[in-house]
């Protein structure tokens, strides 16, 4: 009799067990969709900032490859966490050397460095993203200055960022992967224009326009972090608090001063986004 109570009690508490997990595994998979969901309706838009990389050539500025991101000897000794940010840095690279019609270099930043980068984190096939088509490479190349054969190259970005979501529900290690590859075309574009404009005059209307335009980025990352508030574990997973340590400061810069800032306030900016982007892009020993 005995037995008998203590076998069906065990056999209660298993059910019980089971059922509590199963519950738990739906809890968190409903979660993850409403996550991707709302990453879907922000992400693309906020993509869309990119187009906006010609205020660099309007604020009379100049493309100096130095400044970019190097394509080789780089990926091969690079974590993952690094890898993702490459994306979003080599992206910026990408979008900088078309506006002043660097077609070598804009080559080498998307082909040897943003697809390489893309391959190496096996994204192509394992997110169900394609390569830009052969012929649209082509084109852009022989007219990257073309406007409309720019915004195919940023539309094609948004249509691997929406295929990388949605792959997201099953995998949601592929959060971290948008998430970082937005925060490094930031970094990049902080970088790249505060060292720009060291020499200029930090006054004209259109650096002020440039120097906005970088906070409207700040502020696009910060609704997609806010996907996540409250969750303890994603909110690790994309390095919350860690980034917001960075950031903050910067976005307060930028904002206390409406886009008008001082060479000590440049260089203010500088001191945070170096130390953050020198291991990133440093060779392979």
């Amino acid at each position: 009799m005995l037995r008998r109570v203590l076998h069906t009690t065990l056999a209660t508490l298993l059910l019980l067990s089971v059922g509590t997990v199963a519950k738990a595994a739906e809890d968190n998979s409903a979660k993850i969709n409403q996550y991707v969901d709302q990453l879907l309706e922000i992400v693309p838009k906020d993509f869309e900032l990119l187009r906006n990389i010609n205020l660099i050539k309007d604020a009379d500025l100049t493309y100096q490859q130095s400044l970019t991101v190097q394509v080789s000897d780089l990926l091969d000794c690079k974590s993952k966490d690094e890898l993702r940010l490459l994306l979003g840095l080599y992206l910026f690279d990408t979008n900088y050397a078309m506006i002043f019609n660097k077609r070598k270099e804009f080559q080498q930043s998307w082909e040897s460095g943003f697809q390489k980068t893309m391959e190496k984190l096996a994204l192509y096939g394992e997110a169900g993203v394609a390569m830009l088509p052969a012929a649209d490479l082509k084109e852009i190349l022989e007219n990257p200055t073309d406007l409309r054969l720019r915004n195919i190259l940023i539309d094609d970005v948004k249509r691997q960022v929406a295929a990388i979501l949605r792959q997201a529900k099953k995998k949601p290690e592929f959060l971290e992967v948008v998430v970082d590859e937005f925060y490094g075309v930031m970094l990049e574009g902080l970088y790249v224009v505060c060292k720009l404009s060291l020499n200029e005059d930090l006054s004209d209307k259109q650096m002020v326009a440039l120097f906005n335009w970088l906070q409207q980025y700040l502020e696009a990352y910060a609704r997609m972090v806010d996907v996540f508030a409250g969750d303890d574990y994603f909110e690790g997973m994309i390095k919350k608090s860690q980034r917001e340590e960075v950031l903050n400061p910067i976005h307060a810069i930028l904002k206390a001063n409406k886009g008008k800032l001082s060479v000590e306030n440049v260089k203010r900016i500088l001191s945070i986004i170096e130390p953050i982007r020198k291991p990133v892009v440093q060779k392979c020993n």
